[in-house]
């Protein structure tokens, strides 16, 4: 595996991508590699050809949100999680 330095502005955009969508920092630059330059046909080791059109555009329409910089932190996930529990559970 080829390893290369990633400056640190980069580094940390990537760690707030990587926890709000779940994914390791390693997937995410692996999926711009493979978008940019068209290698392989697969999304996380399923062959693209397996999705459903609807599928592929949210996966499309998400990506672009992810390039545009609208994303959700995961700690405010969690936050909104919390509200709603104790809303849900006062009832």
């Amino acid at each position: 595996m080829a390893a290369f330095q990633i400056p640190d502005h980069i580094d940390s955009q990537l760690d707030q991508i990587a926890t709000a969508t779940g994914q390791s920092k390693d997937d995410l630059i692996l999926e711009a590699l493979t978008d940019r330059f068209g290698f392989g046909q697969e999304y996380h080791g399923t062959p693209l050809s397996e999705f459903l059109p609807a599928e592929l555009e949210r996966m499309q329409l998400s990506k672009e949100q992810l390039d545009r910089g609208e994303f959700v932190s995961g700690e405010e996930v969690s936050a909104k999680l919390k509200r709603w529990q104790k809303e849900f559970s006062s009832r």
